[in-house]
């Protein structure tokens, strides 16, 4: 069973763009606890101008309205939903409330809300690696992404404390090529580029959570680990 990082020494939280990163920060025994990005469909963007405005009118019912994601009813932002286009499609949308509906199910909003004041609490107080799941798409602009990942990263190192964020993401390749690790990084984004040979999604768990590629992650937090945070 995976346990949570409660070493006291350095926060492993998650920063979306969806689940799959607080997923990966769980069983590789990393993850410290859930953040309001855990299990959203998100993007930097949008995160970065909730918390600039200190997630004023996130949960206000007037600033709330319904999509669907294969048939599904999820709830979405109307407030915080600006954002250039150099996202996945499903990251488009304003910040999804993904698997938390607080309009219908009683105790999700406080849930959330805890969750936000959490780290809000924990910046300044303790070290913090945020791990960054992007997923690449043709109109993906990594320059930008770089500067937003560095902008919120910022933003979380203070009183002496430091933040970094790990951003990674795949690259497809054939089969017939080995697969690979790449590092490409900078002083407060450190990034990784893992050649896969799937995309990870479908209905497979096994690829949508990027099992198939676990040494690659395994590679990629051995590296972290190296490092003073």
């Amino acid at each position: 069973m995976c346990k949570y990082n409660q070493d006291g020494e350095t926060l492993w939280l998650s920063l979306g763009e969806n689940c799959l990163a607080d997923n990966i920060l769980l069983r590789f025994h990393k993850k410290s606890y859930s953040t309001l990005f855990s299990s959203a469909r998100s993007n930097i963007e949008y995160i970065l101008d909730m918390h600039l405005n200190n997630y004023t009118g996130l949960f206000s019912p007037c600033n709330v309205k319904y999509g669907t994601v294969s048939g599904d009813e999820v709830l979405r932002s109307s407030l915080y939903n600006i954002c250039t286009d150099g996202f996945h499609p499903l990251h488009l949308n304003g910040f999804e409330f993904t698997h938390h509906d607080f309009l219908k199910v009683n105790g999700v909003k406080e849930k959330l809300e805890n969750r936000i004041n959490r780290l809000i609490n924990d910046i300044g107080v303790k070290n913090i690696v945020f791990l960054y799941h992007h997923r690449y798409t043709e109109k993906s602009n990594l320059f930008n992404l770089r500067r937003s990942l560095s902008e919120f990263s910022k933003l979380c190192s203070k009183s002496g404390k430091k933040c970094r964020v790990v951003l990674f993401y795949q690259s497809i390749i054939d089969t017939n090529k080995p697969k690979e690790l790449i590092e490409h990084s900078s002083s407060e984004v450190i990034e990784f580029e893992l050649k896969t040979h799937e995309i990870w999604g479908g209905t497979n768990p096994n690829i949508f959570w990027a099992h198939v590629d676990n040494k690659l992650l395994s590679k990629m937090f051995s590296i972290l680990d190296s490092r003073t945070f």
